[in-house]
């Protein structure tokens, strides 16, 4: 027979041999009270997710960053969620540095991702990003996770290798519906991933304003895996 810790370990593998391809599971807000859930959720399903976390939620609940980054990526999404493209160049670099230095602060890692809130960004807080390190970061399949009908299983269930999926940290129907989402990866030996700087854009979606929008990010198999 096996011993526990091996037997354990054959079906991890096995499911990461069997994975024809890698999506980007971004989650936004938090941390919260209710993290602890969604990481349990992941971990049941040997899933991976690039937290988006707001800085004044992180000093809140530091021992949720720690988790996540136990499990995935720890990103930035300001200090207090607002319309940085409303705030003084000097405001909004005040936003993402303060949040990167509490993350590193709990992880020992500065975060190198950032979203904007509310998907507000223009060139100065890109440039603000990058010169902290980080890349800008979109998505190209909004759950709609926060709308009174939850259509997140179905989202998931039409996702492709490559694709960044937006959902939230807080809402409960969120976290009632994560395990069936996931399982419309798996179905399809879709597997979740980092999600890292690439030279090649990546659409996020179209705007008859400012046509195409894209952003410069791509999933790959996530560390060790």
């Amino acid at each position: 027979g096996c011993s526990s810790a091996a037997s354990g370990s054959v079906p991890a593998k096995a499911e990461r041999r069997s994975c024809v391809g890698y999506v980007g599971l971004t989650i936004d807000d938090g941390p919260t009270a209710n993290t602890g859930d969604l990481l349990a959720i992941l971990r049941a399903r040997s899933a991976t997710a690039t937290f988006f976390n707001v800085g004044a939620q992180a000093q809140k609940y530091p021992g949720a960053v720690k988790a996540e980054a136990a499990i995935g990526q720890v990103g930035n999404h300001t200090y207090s969620h607002g319309f940085l493209d409303q705030l003084t160049d000097k405001q909004a670099y005040g936003e993402l540095l303060g949040t990167n230095q509490i993350i590193e602060g709990l992880t020992g890692t500065a975060p190198i991702l950032f979203r904007p809130p509310f998907d507000r960004v223009n060139a100065s807080t890109e440039g603000i990003a990058q010169s902290l390190g980080m890349t800008t970061v979109l998505w190209n399949i909004d759950t709609r996770d926060y709308a009174a009908k939850n259509e997140m299983v179905q989202r998931f269930a039409g996702a492709r290798a490559g694709d960044i999926i937006l959902i939230h940290d807080g809402p409960e129907r969120t976290r009632r519906a994560l395990p069936r989402a996931l399982d419309q990866l798996t179905a399809r030996n879709l597997c979740t991933g980092n999600v890292v700087l690439s030279t090649t854009p990546h659409f996020a979606w179209h705007t008859q304003k400012f046509g195409d929008i894209t952003f410069n990010a791509k999933v790959v198999p996530p560390s060790g895996g």
